[in-house]
């Protein structure tokens, strides 16, 4: 604790692509894809308008990596309160509603295009999914 103006909030869920398989191939994206929308408490609209109210919405992010998906928030220290409450709510009680699972699914797409465009990235994929397969890190 540096004892700054700004706290960045990070909070680590054990469930990357390395625990998929067949049946559930490509959830850690999509939950990704998913992070901060409607949960239990709050709408997807009312989210937005709380994380605009903090200054956050531009320093909301959810990565979802081989290890694990890192839902990260940057708010200013008084916020910090406010701020993890809404985050363990978008991940133990997230309304996967049908429209927002579907405004998802574009994501995917796009997400799946900005990867074949990106060389070095599909290369690091390849290599991987050839060193790991069959052992949890590959397909």
């Amino acid at each position: 604790d540096k004892q700054g103006l700004t706290a960045n909030l990070g909070l680590f869920v054990n469930a990357g692509s390395r625990f998929e398989n067949g049946s559930n191939f490509g959830v850690s994206s999509m939950t990704s894809m998913m992070a901060f929308n409607s949960t239990a408490h709050l709408s997807h609209l009312r989210t937005v308008k709380t994380l605009e109210q903090l200054g956050a919405n531009s320093t909301t992010a959810c990565k979802a990596g081989r290890e694990e998906i890192v839902y990260s928030v940057d708010v200013a220290r008084e916020y910090v309160p406010l701020v993890v409450p809404l985050m363990v709510g978008n991940v133990l009680f997230p309304r996967l509603l049908p429209w927002e699972v579907k405004a998802a699914h574009k994501y995917v797409k796009t997400a799946q295009a900005e990867l074949a465009g990106d060389g070095a990235a599909m290369v690091q994929e390849l290599l991987n999914k050839a060193a790991f397969c069959n052992n949890t890190l590959g397909y």
